[in-house]
């Protein structure tokens, strides 16, 4: 496999300023810019807003959602926290009371 090789342009020198675009190129830079008016970025804030909470909340989304198939659907046991497991609370008549150890 013979490529052949892209023509690129001159590698920038440091400490030499590049030469100034030419005529028509600049030309073609106005007419842009001119087509296009300036961003305003009170426009975009509501929208900004809806993509940063679409970013952070579905990642929430999607592993509550499992957990609650894999609970439900698969029949798997609550897990338990270690402090809450040896802290273990009795409900008698309403009233929770922490259940004493056997000595």
């Amino acid at each position: 496999m013979n490529r052949a090789r892209i023509p690129r342009g001159p590698r920038p020198v440091p400490g030499v300023t590049p030469p100034a675009p030419q005529p028509n190129l600049q030309r073609k830079l106005d007419r842009l810019q001119a087509v296009r008016p300036p961003i305003d970025p009170k426009k975009y804030k509501k929208a900004e807003r809806s993509v940063v909470g679409l970013i952070v909340g579905i990642p929430f989304v999607i592993v509550t959602s499992w957990i609650l198939y894999k609970r439900v659907v698969l029949g798997e046991e609550q897990r338990i926290a270690p402090q809450a497991a040896s802290k273990s609370v009795t409900v008698t008549d309403s009233i929770a009371t922490p259940q004493s150890k056997p000595r």
